[in-house]
């Protein structure tokens, strides 16, 4: 995820401005093929988790033949629906209907349905506890895709370069992941077959999921379709490049809170609620340390690293930046809870919370981006999120599990220390100011909040130190 950092510069290079932004712009139009899964890689996943835990060896045979002929019909409805956008680019994308992205598209469709497709078998390998090989296929699939790639727009292929390595990523991941599943299975003599209760079952959690992840998808990727009706195509690409590696985080973030939803659901299905009930306690306190740091982390050095990465010309300004950081630290915390409650079967009111809640951004988006400009995109995301789900996610989940309560004095405790430290350590940065923005200097810096940042929890956060020491005396142990 954090290469794909390193190929913007070279489409830079190789692509013109316009081009790049139309196929920015159109990569939104690719995400809402994802719409067409209805949610079937999360229910697949929390079922199978369940089973597993249940040890139900029967259920977990049905439960995969569907999610195999389900993911077959999934890749025909997106295909068939991406060709049909095809035909109309022109008419969506009216600032750049001289761009001819028909071809680069229809290959992307091909290979952005496979994607989804393999995704689905990742999920049933994750469900079935099976994280560490399907993991590295991922990584294996992104890094071919990743050269495939370089080697094509090195040889002139433009916006096709993009697309046929989509195609390939897709393909080997699929492959792969299919390969996984069948071993797997094969070593645990399961046998997988059609049961009509079970595809029932199946279809009524995907009808309660339909609506909500489809507007959650649609939302969340028609935003620059709608900037970009009210902005010029460098300020779309600044704010896109400008919110480029904060997203990539947000993805690292969130990759190892995924790979530990099908436990939660396999302590659920084994009826070990007391481990989930020490489990959800911590979080607050744990996101509270590591989103802060980030959060502030870009807040302090987003600039810098857009000037050394790409050039002045591609940050999007110190203000909308900040709000950028906040809009990260709280869609971050809910969207991790989301996919607690998601664990926690709760697919049904998940679903109508994301509706409301795309009603709500969207709404709000257009608003505020059509009368103070761009500034208003990072607001909008902060603005709905704390309407609706940010408050919503947390207190459903301890709701469910019988959590009586955070220690909100704690947590407060925490913030005002981390929030110390960020006043000291950004006036230090100020007074530093006047040396050259280097790579080396860059990394120094990074280097040294990192340190002083963990270090000033250390000596100040009482929690933070038992947890430290936990770690230390765990890691030593073993």
């Amino acid at each position: 995820m954090g290469l794909s950092l390193f190929m913007v510069p070279l489409y830079l290079q190789n692509i013109p401005v316009v081009d790049y932004s139309a196929w920015l712009v159109s990569g939104n139009i690719l995400a809402w093929l994802s719409a067409a899964d209805p949610g079937l890689t999360i229910v697949l996943q929390q079922k199978l988790a369940a089973s597993s835990g249940e040890k139900d060896i029967n259920k977990i045979g049905y439960l995969v033949f569907s999610g195999l002929i389900l993911s077959a019909i999934l890749f025909l409805i997106v295909v068939a629906v991406g060709s049909t956008f095809t035909f109309f680019l022109p008419e969506l994308l009216t600032q750049y209907a001289s761009v001819d992205l028909s071809g680069p598209f229809l290959i992307a469709v091909i290979g952005t349905g496979l994607m989804i497709v393999s995704f689905t078998i990742f999920s049933i390998n994750q469900g079935l506890l099976s994280v560490y090989g399907v993991g590295i296929l991922g990584i294996v699939s992104l890094l071919s895709q990743l050269i495939f790639t370089v080697v094509l727009i090195l040889n002139g292929l433009a916006l096709y370069s993009i697309s046929y390595g989509i195609l390939l990523g897709g393909v080997i991941n699929l492959l792969g992941q299919l390969y996984y599943l069948f071993k797997y299975l094969n070593r645990n003599n399961i046998n997988i077959k059609f049961n009509y209760l079970e595809n029932i079952n199946i279809l009524k959690s995907l009808g309660h999921s339909f609506f909500g992840r489809g507007a959650s998808i649609i939302s969340s990727n028609i935003d620059l379709i709608i900037i970009s009706n009210f902005v010029s195509p460098l300020t779309l690409l600044s704010y896109t490049m400008s919110k480029k590696a904060i997203d990539i985080s947000r993805g690292f973030i969130e990759q190892p809170i995924l790979a530990l939803l099908p436990s939660i659901s396999h302590l659920l299905g084994a009826a070990e609620k007391e481990k989930a009930q020490l489990f959800f306690s911590k979080q607050p306190l744990l996101l509270s340390w590591v989103l802060s740091f980030i959060s502030f982390g870009f807040f302090l050095f987003n600039k810098d690293f857009i000037f050394l990465w790409l050039g002045s010309n591609y940050y999007i300004g110190d203000t909308t930046n900040l709000f950028l950081c906040f809009a990260f630290f709280l869609s971050t915390i809910s969207s991790i809870f989301q996919n607690y409650s998601y664990s926690l079967g709760s697919i049904k009111i998940v679903s109508y919370v994301n509706l409301i809640y795309s009603f709500l951004y969207l709404s709000i988006l257009f608003f505020l981006v059509s009368n103070y400009g761009i500034i208003g995109a990072p607001i909008s995301i902060i603005v709905s999120l704390c309407l609706l789900p940010l408050w919503f996610f947390p207190n459903h989940i301890f709701k469910f599990l019988n959590i009586k309560s955070v220690n909100y004095y704690h947590l407060i405790k925490e913030y005002f220390i981390i929030f110390i430290f960020f006043i000291l350590f950004y006036y230090c940065k100020i007074f530093f100011n006047f040396l050259d923005n280097t790579s080396l200097t860059f990394f120094v810096f990074i280097s040294i909040y990192s340190i002083f940042y963990f270090f000033f929890l250390y000596l100040f956060s009482k929690k933070f130190k038992l947890v430290f020491h936990f770690i230390l005396t765990y890691k030593l142990k073993y």
